[in-house]
């Protein structure tokens, strides 16, 4: 079906006919900012590039690819993505910075972990008092970890050691065997479930979060239709994924050029109900994933990741 956006021209600020990338194609250009190295939504990217679920309906999209959130970020207050794919701390975080930049719905679920090299007389999280833990800070692993050292019954600013490490430098650490003074870490899918599949870490806890699609509304201003039309598109890539998830793990691997293995690619994908065989597909963003992304507010402001407290309900479409 072709994508047709009712009354355009009286909902917009300006006449797209009138600016020259418009004039040229009835369909609507998109710029999608995705993360190369981040699965499952790189499954979804992949699949969405090389079908043409978006031109069907009625996109021309463009897919600029970044290697982490925080430079995707800095792409879209720059104004060089108009949607883009990221964890929810990164988007309450571009949120905050510009509020025309709404979570028009759910990207996926994804997993972190807080674990130990397999080797480590450590068994619970509770045995990590008076340890050090090597945390990406700011990422929702920096989140999860503290939360579960509260639920254990431990103070992270007092019972624990916090080393800020980057989650590349976190795998080289484990795959290198180059732990030294650090005695745990914590870290995202697809790194966290590759270094599970190779057995060189033993699992402590383990949390779920929430990935979104961000919008600027100043697209959506002036394309009425386009955050529910992308949606479908996104419903529709789950639904290819989902046909052949063997086939789509292999594109994402060729298109990113990662040494992942199918194995650690389902392993990550396997909190995502999207893809289980007896689930219904929804993209759309349940009152608990709002409360999710309200705790993950609540957390940034905690830790000094945002100046003040901001209510979430301020960043989603609708």
């Amino acid at each position: 079906m072709i994508f047709i956006f009712s009354l355009i021209l009286g909902c917009s600020s300006q006449d797209p006919a009138s600016t020259p990338e418009y004039a040229t194609s009835s369909k609507i250009p998109l710029r999608i900012g995705w993360q190369q190295t981040w699965a499952t939504q790189g499954q979804l990217a992949v699949i969405l590039q090389e079908s043409t679920i978006l031109q069907d309906l009625g996109f021309a999209p463009t897919f600029v690819g970044f290697s982490y959130g925080a430079p995707l970020n800095e792409a879209a207050l720059a104004g060089e993505v108009d949607v883009l794919f990221t964890a929810d701390q990164p988007a309450l975080a571009l949120c905050n910075r510009d509020s025309k930049w709404k979570m028009i719905g759910r990207l996926m679920y994804n997993r972190v972990g807080t674990f130990v090299p397999t080797s480590s007389p450590i068994q619970s999280i509770q045995e990590l008092h008076k340890k050090s833990i090597a945390i990406p800070f700011g990422a929702a692993a920096h989140r999860e970890t503290l939360g579960a050292l509260k639920q254990s019954g431990l103070d992270p600013q007092k019972d624990i050691t916090a080393v800020n490490m980057g989650i590349q430098d976190i795998a080289t650490m484990v795959v290198g065997n180059a732990w030294n003074t650090i005695d745990a870490a914590s870290a995202w899918d697809p790194v966290y479930a590759n270094l599970e599949t190779k057995k060189l870490v033993r699992t402590l806890a383990q949390g779920t979060v929430t990935s979104v699609v961000v919008m600027n509304q100043r697209y959506f201003s002036t394309y009425p239709d386009s955050p529910s039309r992308f949606m479908e598109g996104l419903e529709l890539a789950y639904r290819e994924y989902k046909s052949d998830t063997k086939k789509a793990n292999a594109r994402f691997i060729k298109a990113s050029n990662l040494s992942f293995t199918t194995e650690s690619l389902d392993l990550a994908a396997s909190v995502e109900p999207n893809i289980l065989p007896n689930e219904n597909i929804s993209v759309t963003l349940s009152d608990v994933d709002k409360e999710n992304i309200q705790k993950a507010s609540d957390f940034m402001h905690s830790a000094g990741l945002l100046p003040q407290e901001l209510n979430s309900n301020t960043c989603f479409w609708k």
